[in-house]
Order: C-alpha cells, then sequence, then structure tokens
C-alpha cells in the first residue's frame, strides 16, 4: 500500500462502550448504544469494498470490542482477506474467546496494562481486579495464539504519572512471553 500510494491501514471503532471507567478516557461517557453500531452486514460489505483496493491491516478498537457478542464474526469478515489486529482491556478474555479470535483469523492483539501496579492500574481503570484479569488475558491468549507470545502485546497509555515504569512494565512482559 505504501510503494503504490494506497490506504493500507484501516482502525475500526467497533463499539465505544466500555465496561471500564479509565479517568483518562472519554469513550466510556459517551457510550452509544448497539442499536446505533454497524451491524455484520455493514462489515461485510466494508470488507467487499477494501478488498478491491488491497489488502489491510485492519485495526480493530473500542472502546471495549468484546463487549460485542458478534466480535468473533467481525475479526473472521476481516480475517479472510486482510490482517486483523485487536487492542483489548483483557477483562473478557478467557480461553475460549481466545480460541476463537485466532481462530477466526487474528493476527495480533494487545492486552491494555498502563501500571505496573494492580492498585494504580485498577483505580485509574475504576475496576478493582483490572490488572490481574489484564494480566491473565495476555497469558492465556498467549497459550492460544498460534504463534505464541510473538502475536500479543501489552499496551499502554503513555501518561506523566506511568512513565517512570515502563522498565517494569517491559520486564513483567518479557517474563509473560509476550
Amino acid at each position: 500500500g505504501v510503494l503504490r500510494e494506497r490506504p493500507f491501514q484501516l482502525l475500526l471503532q467497533v463499539t465505544n462502550r466500555c465496561n471500564m471507567t479509565c479517568d483518562f478516557c472519554d469513550f466510556w461517557p459517551n457510550g452509544a448504544p448497539p442499536s446505533e453500531e454497524l451491524s455484520l452486514e455493514d462489515y461485510r460489505r466494508l470488507e467487499r469494498e477494501l478488498s478491491e483496493i488491497g489488502r489491510f491491516l485492519i485495526s480493530i478498537e473500542g472502546g471495549e470490542p468484546l463487549l460485542r457478542p458478534d466480535l468473533i464474526e467481525i475479526v473472521r469478515i476481516f480475517g479472510a482477506r486482510h490482517i486483523p489486529l485487536l487492542y483489548t482491556n483483557g477483562s473478557r478474555v478467557d480461553e475460549t474467546v481466545a480460541r476463537s479470535l485466532f481462530g477466526a483469523g487474528l493476527a495480533q492483539i494487545g492486552v491494555s496494562i498502563d501500571y505496573a501496579d494492580a492498585a494504580r492500574h485498577d483505580a485509574r481503570r475504576g475496576m478493582n481486579g483490572a490488572f490481574e484479569k489484564a494480566w491473565l488475558a495476555a497469558r492465556t491468549l498467549r497459550d492460544a495464539a498460534p504463534h505464541g507470545g510473538a502475536q500479543v502485546h501489552i499496551m499502554t497509555v503513555l501518561m506523566e504519572d506511568n512513565a517512570a515504569e515502563l522498565e517494569r512494565l517491559l520486564e513483567r512482559s518479557a517474563a509473560a512471553g509476550v
């Protein structure tokens, strides 16, 4: 896409609803109801139109994308001819979800973890246990991924109050094999 001066990446926000109340995010207070979100047929049409242009990196994001009960089908729609990536807070990941996402064609997934300290992460995310759920999700996804930890990464919203924790987050990521 770059060499041919065509688009090659699409950020696809499938919902702005979220089950966390992060104090640095404005998605969750403005969540649209599911009736206002695109349908599977809308995504099928979009995928066909994109395929006429080329092959895309499709970055599937939210809010929390896993709030959509049809998320695995959305990944499947784009996984057939594109390269889908997903970003999640990890709170709704279990072994079945992890295997289903990769089985649908997911290429890579990022789990949001902003602090090396559970109390600070949970407080900023507005959910007790968010830190442990996110690390459990990272390990579960790593174990389900066809290529292991190379397909799973930790993503961090870099802020003034967590910049000093980056090295500890990188060390923990390495220890988790992601």
